[in-house]
């Protein structure tokens, strides 16, 4: 434009006057905190570091509100502000642009009050559709389904559209919003522009509250509009059969016959995410008030409420609870109530998890859930598995060990197996887990001690199994081992067998949750194994450092006692901030208090280790008096929170 200042811009009809204004407010902004990070650091430094981020807030003079941390305004601020800079500077750049021309072979299409030209959508009139959110509506519904582009004009008209409380309540406007959400093509670059356009946070302000919003968590990457955006775009790769293995989600995807249920549960899930806690219940009441407006009742109001309300609880039970145990199941499909609901909550469980951040969903993850929906299903086809029915899957299983075992095992050796071996493992074991096992056991008494490692790329793990004569204290000796190796525990569980023989399975990876496939690595772990197993000498003592991330925030211990899910063990979850050796610290203070552990299962979210034990006093009961609980939250928080050295320089700790 041939100018020397942003003003001019305004005279040249590029911007308007509060255009201007907003862009050097928001330059303005950035200026002074890219002065604030330079000032603090001491040196040039253009990072937003999450230790900086709180300094910053605190400069700035933010300060907590009832539900968001000083730091979380400060940030939803300074997003605010790229996001002007950002909106206004690609318009001045579009502007730049030659507008697009009329080919001689582009036709044109009248649809209702809008004109369609090669791509190009524009309005007829601008009266018919200034401040008409009906129309605007219906134009969001044209650009999905034609693939259109808005014109400048349309686009002007869009951004500046005033929308009433009687528009949101409108059911002519909630039938086409409706309508787009039911139609997994171009839905989420749809919606996306329908946020850049202010006229998703118009139509739904509970949405434009969570806009430009990060939660301080360290696990999340993106603001909560984005990470509900990328979610719903997940959906659509589903649908369109763009996921990238086969799977039981894909099959779960195409049973979903209403669609748009699935994706107005996505993009209301985490509107709770505005209050400091319990967003899952808090969400649900926000999304009431949503689907009042909207004038969605019945059976699918409800389907939206269980989803918003639950969408937490696949991932936790998958991940936190050991899904043999029938009661884990049943417990599950009485809340989730039928095949569809499951259906629905499998698929927006992914969507959710994989838009967490780029290594969120592993194969790992995926195995896990795919485990507790297939059986839910096969609950729903069964119901209830009574006594006599599990009796009659552990003699199954038996059946097909001896069959398989035939010709290679004596049949008075599988008997003797059979009789040793706990009942819920003959219940869950696989035929192929049991004959490796029974392999491992005839040789343990020329040997002393079996331990075998497998890969299961398929699952994204390597599967690590101890044999040996039961001794007290081999489930942390052997974590101890497998963290000093820089490995990650996935899982565990632990069989004892009443002949006394100890099978223990790990599932291991990386630390940065990938695969390991060198051999030298587990040939080391072997030889360390052996040496701690057989007392040659102490298990390593795993250093105890908290991972190298700038201003991890505090993450309070916290240990519960769950004594209701499992009939025969106590299940304690603790949850405590991740480090390194953080698995061998629990499992030998466990030890120390003489707890037994029967398995355990592991996760993290960003910097929070969430570990659950099921485990037994040495007499294989129950820990149900209060006194003892006590005594053993207080020294698991001791142990736990006592410093523990120096921040390391890994980049995602061993477990």
């Amino acid at each position: 434009f041939r100018i020397r200042s942003f003003p001019e811009l305004v005279s040249q009809g590029v911007l308007t006057a509060r255009n201007l204004a907003v862009l050097l407010r928001s330059r303005n902004f950035l200026w002074r905190l890219r002065n604030e990070l330079h000032y603090l650091s001491g040196r040039k430094n253009d990072h937003l570091t999450f230790d900086l981020q709180e300094t910053a807030a605190r400069d700035f003079r933010y300060r907590d509100s009832r539900d968001l941390e000083a730091v979380e305004r400060f940030m939803k601020s300074y997003f605010i502000h790229a996001r002007n800079v950002l909106e206004i500077s690609s318009a001045v750049t579009g502007s730049v642009l030659p507008p697009p021309r009329k080919s001689w072979f582009d036709r044109s299409m009248t649809v209702g009050v809008f004109t369609v030209t090669g791509k190009l959508l524009f309005p007829r009139a601008e009266e018919d559709v200034r401040d008409r959110p009906d129309r605007i509506m219906e134009a969001f519904h044209i650009f999905q389904e034609r693939h259109a582009v808005f014109s400048p004009t349309l686009q002007r008209l869009v951004a500046s559209c005033r929308v009433s409380d009687a528009d949101r309540r409108s059911p002519d406007v909630a039938r086409v919003f409706l309508a787009i959400l039911d139609r997994p093509d171009r839905l989420a670059e749809t919606l996306t522009v329908m946020k850049e356009t202010r006229f998703l946070g118009k139509y739904l302000p509970e949405f434009r509250a969570i806009q430009a919003l990060g939660r301080r968590d360290y696990f999340h990457v993106y603001t909560v509009d984005e990470h509900i955006l990328h979610a719903v775009g997940n959906l659509e790769r589903l649908w369109q059969g763009r996921h990238p293995a086969p799977s039981m989600l894909n099959e779960a995807a195409a049973a979903v016959r209403r669609r748009w249920i699935l994706v107005l549960a996505v993009l209301l899930h985490d509107l709770g995410k505005v209050f400091r806690s319990d967003h899952e219940a808090r969400g649900r009441a926000v999304a009431e008030g949503v689907l009042d407006r909207m004038g969605v009742q019945g059976a699918d109001r409800e389907r939206v409420l269980l989803l918003v309300e639950q969408h937490l609880t696949m991932s936790t039970l998958s991940q936190r609870r050991e899904l043999t145990d029938h009661n884990v199941v049943g417990g599950f499909a009485r809340m989730v109530r039928d095949r569809e609901n499951l259906a629905m909550l499998y698929v927006l469980t992914y969507a959710d998890m994989a838009s967490v951040s780029a290594t969120t969903w592993t194969p790992w993850r995926a195995s896990l859930l795919e485990d507790l929906y297939l059986r839910t299903l096969r609950y729903f086809e069964h119901g209830r598995v009574t006594d006599e029915e599990m009796r009659q899957r552990a003699a199954a299983g038996i059946a097909k060990l001896k069959k398989a075992a035939a010709g290679r095992f004596g049949e008075e050796k599988v008997d003797a197996f059979v009789k040793a071996m706990p009942p819920h493992y003959l219940q869950s074991a696989s035929t192929e887990r049991m004959l490796r096992h029974l392999a491992m056991t005839e040789r343990l008494l020329a040997e002393g001690l079996i331990i075998d490692h497998r890969h299961r790329r398929d699952r994204g793990y390597t599967e690590v199994t101890v044999c040996a004569y039961d001794a007290y204290g081999m489930f942390y000796r052997t974590a101890g081992a497998i963290s000093a190796q820089n490995l990650n525990i996935l899982r565990a569980q632990v069989y004892t067998g009443k002949n006394g023989i100890m099978i223990d399975t790990f599932q291991v990876s990386a630390a940065d949750g990938g695969m390991v496939p060198y051999e030298e690595v587990w040939q080391a772990l072997t030889t360390d194994l052996r040496m701690v197993l057989s007392g040659s000498r102490r298990p390593s003592e795993a250093p105890m450092y908290v991972r190298a991330r700038e201003g991890s925030p505090a993450v309070p211990t916290e240990v519960e006692f769950d004594n209701e899910t499992s009939e025969t063990l106590t299940i304690i979850d603790i949850t405590a901030r991740d480090r390194v050796g953080l698995l061998y610290l629990i499992t030998r203070t466990l030890y120390e208090l003489n707890l037994d552990i029967a398995s355990a299962k592991i996760a993290t979210e960003g910097t929070r280790a969430l570990d659950t034990f099921y485990v037994s006093d040495l007499l294989r009961n129950k820990i149900t008096d209060p006194v003892r609980q006590e005594r053993i939250r207080n020294a698991l928080i001791t142990a736990l929170d006592t410093p523990t050295g120096a921040a390391g320089a890994g980049t995602m700790p061993p477990r």
